[in-house]
């Protein structure tokens, strides 16, 4: 009888007190993410930058605002109000954030971060179009724009982290601690980091403002094969090859397939000859099979990419780019006018038959082969040679290649990212500035607010885009993650933060959402 007025008394708590919707998952003491690499020192400036350090870097550091599976949801900021007469966004802070080292979160330190992020440019936010920002009140802080900028909410106010200012003041990005680097708001504390065994070990956030996480010790490490780690149970989640998902799944675990929001690339130097000359990108689409791409490398599980680079899943997608198909006689053509027909006098079959190299990460080899066998039967010679992808990485950004196999997320969310990766200076950028229209199109998909107009630009930019191909967007990998159902993970929408494509969101981890 005792025992069944205990049951009645739960039952009563979870239907009066407990919030409607709200997450009650079991604790986990231990919980490991498997990966390929490593991704950097989980802190401001210290992470590698691409998806996964940042994703890493924000177990330890929180944001104004944050997404969840629908869309924007408060982070220290608990409330928000653009005001767009005077470009103003205002932003009331929780309470009670504190720092790991127990001292409030406030306004000033907001203050502070777009300061010193402007004077210390952080890769990942954009605070050009920032004019002033001002606490108003310990948790009040305002934020003045020079122009409207459409996607602030998620460039600026959902990527931005949050720096303490009573530690970073003292030092520059170059030379502040680790111990001292990793002090943030955010759910967990980083406890070790091992580059060479590419591991972060976290442990949980006791006083964290919104609660608990539910995992008390949380790792991201570098495994061989992930898929052999979790049949062992050494780790709990990994991505792995669709093609190990119908065994994985038979094992009882989950699998999730990620929307189609990472894209590689075939980047090509339009600055070099013969690449210079929009005919000869073209006759690389041409040449290249990107069906055959899929087919031989990914086993058939992708699709292929649009010239516009936005994928049919984004709501910024242009549906009326016409497909292109392989045709490799159209190809010859195209090689065979430039002969004839070269873009200066002098440069015809001498400066058009070079001997050109691509650079690839190991992961992406089958491609390059599959690629540099379709421009041998157009007449293009090319080298493969296969680099450590942060050697790649470096040598886009410095100009120092001919063609280059590379990939990015991002393209799921704001289509900001068609900045970045097309004339931006984002560490995957194509660095066109070629076309003043494409140019001053890109400027105002910065401050178009009016969604019509602004789909009408963003548009137009995937028509030039796939016009004048300053890189060929290759295909949408399915990826597809395995994990062992203690977690509720999920997809973003949009992706995490500027557009990450994966499911490992840190608000899974807290469960006070609906």
């Amino acid at each position: 009888m005792r025992k069944y007025r205990w049951w009645v008394l739960w039952i009563l708590l979870c239907v009066f007190i407990l919030p409607p919707g709200k997450a009650i998952p079991a604790p986990v003491a231990r919980y490991v993410i498997g990966d390929l690499k490593d991704w950097g020192f989980p802190a401001p400036y210290l992470h590698y930058p691409r998806g996964p350090g940042y994703l890493r870097m924000s177990m330890v550091f929180d944001t104004l605002i944050w997404k969840d599976a629908k869309g924007f949801v408060p982070m220290l900021a608990t409330r928000w109000r653009y005001e767009p007469r005077s470009l103003r966004y205002v932003f009331d802070l929780n309470t009670h954030a504190r720092w790991h080292d127990g001292d409030p979160v406030t306004a000033s330190d907001v203050v502070f971060t777009v300061s010193y992020m402007k004077r210390h440019p952080y890769v990942w936010i954009d605070l050009s179009l920032i004019k002033a920002v001002k606490a108003t009140s310990n948790y009040r802080v305002v934020i003045q724009l020079k122009k409207p900028y459409a996607p602030f909410l998620e460039d600026v106010a959902g990527s931005m982290p949050i720096l303490p200012k009573h530690i970073w003041e003292h030092y520059t990005p170059e030379n502040i601690p680790q111990d001292k680097a990793a002090i943030g708001s955010g759910p967990y504390r980083l406890k070790a980091y091992n580059q060479k065994e590419g591991a972060c070990f976290f442990v949980r956030n006791k006083d964290y403002y919104r609660g608990q996480p539910f995992v008390g010790k949380l790792f991201f490490q570098k495994v061989n094969d992930p898929v052999l780690s979790l049949f062992r149970g050494d780790i709990q989640a990994a991505w792995i090859p669709p093609e190990a998902a119908p065994i994985l799944k038979a094992k009882g675990y989950t699998i999730m397939t990620s929307p189609s929001y990472w894209v590689l690339k075939l980047l090509i130097n339009h600055r070099k000859s013969p690449m210079n000359d929009v005919r000869f990108r073209k006759a690389l689409l041409f040449a290249i099979d990107r069906n055959r791409l899929i087919k031989v490398a990914l086993h058939g599980f992708g699709t292929v990419a649009s010239l516009g680079i936005l994928p049919p899943k984004s709501p910024w997608y242009n549906k009326d780019l016409p497909p292109v198909q392989h045709d490799l006689e159209k190809s010859r053509r195209l090689l065979k006018d430039i002969r004839r027909h070269p873009l200066k006098k002098g440069e015809g079959v001498p400066s058009f038959n070079p001997h050109l190299t691509l650079i690839a990460p190991g992961r992406f080899s089958r491609e390059a082969e599959l690629i540099r066998q379709d421009l041998q039967k157009a007449g293009i010679k090319v080298s493969i040679q296969v680099m450590d992808e942060t050697a790649i990485d470096a040598m886009i950004q410095k100009g120092a290649f001919d063609l280059a196999l590379s990939g990015h997320g991002g393209i799921g969310g704001d289509p900001k990212i068609l900045n970045d990766v097309i004339a931006g200076d984002f560490l995957m950028s194509e660095r066109f500035t070629e076309s003043p229209r494409l140019l001053d199109l890109l400027r105002r998909n910065l401050e178009t607010t009016d969604l019509k107009e602004r789909h009408r630009i963003v548009n137009e930019i995937q028509v030039i885009h796939a016009t004048l191909l300053p890189a060929i967007p290759l295909y949408y990998p399915e990826m597809v993650v395995a994990h062992d159902g203690q977690i509720p993970w999920f997809y973003t929408r949009g992706g995490i933060s500027k557009g990450i494509p994966f499911p490992f969101n840190k608000d899974a981890l807290i469960g006070d959402r609906p």
